[in-house]
């Protein structure tokens, strides 16, 4: 895969129609919500692993 740089990104999403920008949009925050939706498990999990330690 390529790597495209930020900047370069920013333009490109620019010159999207509004149509592709929304689903960008859209992408971005489900994905933002899978991330912080892992990261909760992840806290759980670990505060799960410490009261059996009894920590």
């Amino acid at each position: 895969m390529q790597t495209v740089k930020f900047n370069e990104l920013i333009e490109t999403i620019k010159s999207l129609s509004s149509e592709e920008k929304e689903e960008i949009k859209f992408l971005i925050e489900r994905y933002l919500i899978e991330e912080r939706r892992e990261e909760i498990y992840q806290n759980y999990q670990k505060s799960l692993k410490e009261l059996e330690e009894e920590k």
